[in-house]
């Protein structure tokens, strides 16, 4: 987890605070000097979804690949398999903060959230309770969300479907990926049967290709449908995820 410190003035009191805000992959936290109970509201800025793709276009991959042509050929290839990890983390990166801020910043894409996923429907409120559950229900869900494998795209692509109405497509080709990448961060690149995976050029730009082909397939799906989408009418509360 990275932090950044920061001087802030407070435009009602004209004091200076420190703020300390820690930043990981999936959220972070802030802390003020001085100030036990802080509620931060996280903000998107207002522009079109393509600015929310990873820059993981092939040309620089490409350039990438072209630096390290130099190397040794184990440096190079160890190098290789960095680069296919390192593409398969960023669209984890993407499909998690997208999922996020379509559920946190929509009631209709929270309540289908919230109906459908399974382990909620588990969970038995008292009466009295609801007001608690309700001022916390933001925060759980957005725990939930930050804590969703998302290079488990089998149980991914459903969610997306059912509350956001976008079809990641055939993702059996990235599937495929995935499995390589968890052996090159869990085995030291090698297979269940001791086989070390051999990453070519060819292999990273088609997998940055194929990434790059579903971020801007959820980008544009978002910016064509997200006032047209009407839930109103869903069969709520029976959707079928694990």
């Amino acid at each position: 987890m990275n932090y950044d410190v920061f001087e802030i003035v407070c435009e009602k009191c004209n004091r200076t605070f420190q703020v300390t805000v820690y930043n990981a992959m999936y959220g972070g936290e802030v802390e003020v000097e001085d100030v036990d109970n802080v509620n931060v509201e996280e903000e998107y800025p207002e522009e079109d979804y393509e600015n929310y793709i990873f820059d993981l276009t092939p040309e620089r991959i490409t350039s990438v690949i072209d630096e390290i042509e130099p190397l040794s050929k184990d440096t190079k290839e160890f190098l290789y398999r960095q680069l296919f990890a390192g593409t398969i983390t960023s669209m984890e990166a993407f499909l998690s903060s997208t999922l996020i801020k379509e559920v946190l910043s929509s009631d209709k894409n929270k309540r289908r959230f919230v109906e459908g996923y399974l382990p909620y429907q588990e969970e038995k409120i008292p009466y009295s309770d609801i007001y608690k559950k309700m001022d916390t229900v933001d925060e759980v869900i957005q725990d939930t969300l930050r804590d969703l494998m998302y290079h488990n795209l089998g149980k991914i692509k459903p969610i997306y479907k059912d509350v956001l109405d976008i079809d990641l497509g055939d993702i059996k080709k990235i599937m495929k990926a995935v499995q390589i990448r968890h052996d090159i961060v869990h085995r030291s690149g090698k297979d269940k049967d001791g086989n070390l995976h051999i990453i070519h050029k060819e292999d990273i730009i088609n997998l940055v290709e194929n990434v790059s082909s579903l971020m801007s397939l959820v980008s544009s799906k978002l910016m064509t449908s997200y006032d047209t989408i009407d839930y109103t009418n869903a069969d709520t509360g029976k959707l079928p995820w694990e």
